[in-house]
């Protein structure tokens, strides 16, 4: 296992240095708009390269040392397709419709190869637990479905995609008792690596990293909360907060002023933070409220409502006082 650990992040490593040539080559490079893309020079959408193959690899080797070598060969199946997905789109700019087909192929192809990965009953930190009967396919799928596009839109500054999931990694750690937990170990290293690139401009995550991350978390979010009794729905629902409310807020808002729910825009999270907070801090700010929130639910499970009812009323404060700001400066 060690020698994997070092196998992928020796791979990471590779690419990350790479990055700009390999770019060139597969011909990812994200231009500067001066609108949307703000960043200052041309920047390699590798990050999901660095991300993805590595971790590719670590799921086939762990596919014939394991126990559960269908769960990992079903993920490195899904990440392979997230990834040829992401990537296809960050170098031929899909229209929303094609992704949204492409995902939802295959997302029911993962689906359907494994049937551990429906999520039949929900346990909660409360005593009660949800069957979900004949709901749970619909529901897993849209689920999935829904938290690949959640993700991907939180891409939107340096360090906060590859820095959320870096965090549940080191959540699903902290919790312990993972059959997962060596992929969990090499994902988090691999992370580190790609995290420290993208804070220094060398490169970005790209559709390629969302989609391959977003897909990676699913399943792995999924297994957990079947096989570590300690993870409960309503704390995976803490984890995943700021990225699941806002991309239901975006969707919302965006129908409602007449647009499509896929557009993109300058209204996320991050955006509104903006207003508040010099840029600086609006990377570490969600990213330490993400891990306070996550590290309080394991701590205090009972408590993990009443800190899910904080976080959203903290959520909301932001986009009000952020609007009231925009407005202000409009005039």
């Amino acid at each position: 296992m060690y020698l994997a650990l070092i196998l992928a992040c020796l791979a990471t490593l590779t690419i990350c240095l790479l990055a700009r040539p390999l770019a060139n080559k597969l011909k990812v490079m994200d231009l500067p708009d001066g609108e949307r893309k703000r960043h200052k020079s041309p920047t390699p959408l590798i990050g999901g390269l660095a991300i993805a193959i590595p971790m590719l690899g670590v799921g086939i080797y762990l596919s014939t040392n394991s126990d559960i070598a269908g769960v990992y060969i079903g993920l490195s199946v899904a990440v392979a397709g997230a990834f040829l997905i992401g990537f296809a789109d960050d170098r031929h700019d899909l229209s929303p419709t094609i992704r949204l087909f492409l995902t939802f192929v295959l997302c029911l192809g993962v689906l359907s190869n494994d049937p551990n990965l429906i999520l039949g009953i929900l346990h909660f930190t409360f005593e009660n637990s949800l069957s979900m009967g004949r709901w749970a396919w619909p529901f897993t799928l849209l689920s999935v479905i829904g938290f690949i596009y959640a993700f991907n839109m939180t891409d939107g500054m340096d360090g906060l995609a590859i820095g959320q999931a870096l965090i549940w990694s080191i959540l699903l750690l902290i919790l312990g008792g993972n059959e997962l937990n060596w992929f969990l170990i090499i994902l988090a290293a691999v992370l580190a690596i790609t995290l420290y690139f993208n804070l220094t401009k060398k490169l970005f995550l790209g559709d390629s990293g969302a989609y391959a991350l977003s897909i990676i978390f699913c399943v792995i979010m999924i297994i957990s909360h079947s096989n570590v009794p300690e993870l409960k729905s309503d704390m995976i629902f803490v984890w995943l907060l700021i990225p699941v409310l806002d991309c239901l807020r975006l969707i919302l808002t965006r129908i409602a002023r007449g647009s499509s729910p896929l557009s993109p825009d300058n209204n996320h999270l991050h955006h509104h933070l903006s207003l508040l907070l010099p840029d600086v801090f609006v990377v570490p700010v969600i990213l330490v409220f993400i891990a306070c929130g996550g590290v309080l639910t394991i701590i205090m499970p009972d408590q993990t409502i009443i800190w899910l009812a904080i976080s959203l009323a903290l959520y909301f404060v932001v986009i009000v006082a952020a609007e009231r700001v925009q407005s202000i400066q409009r005039g």
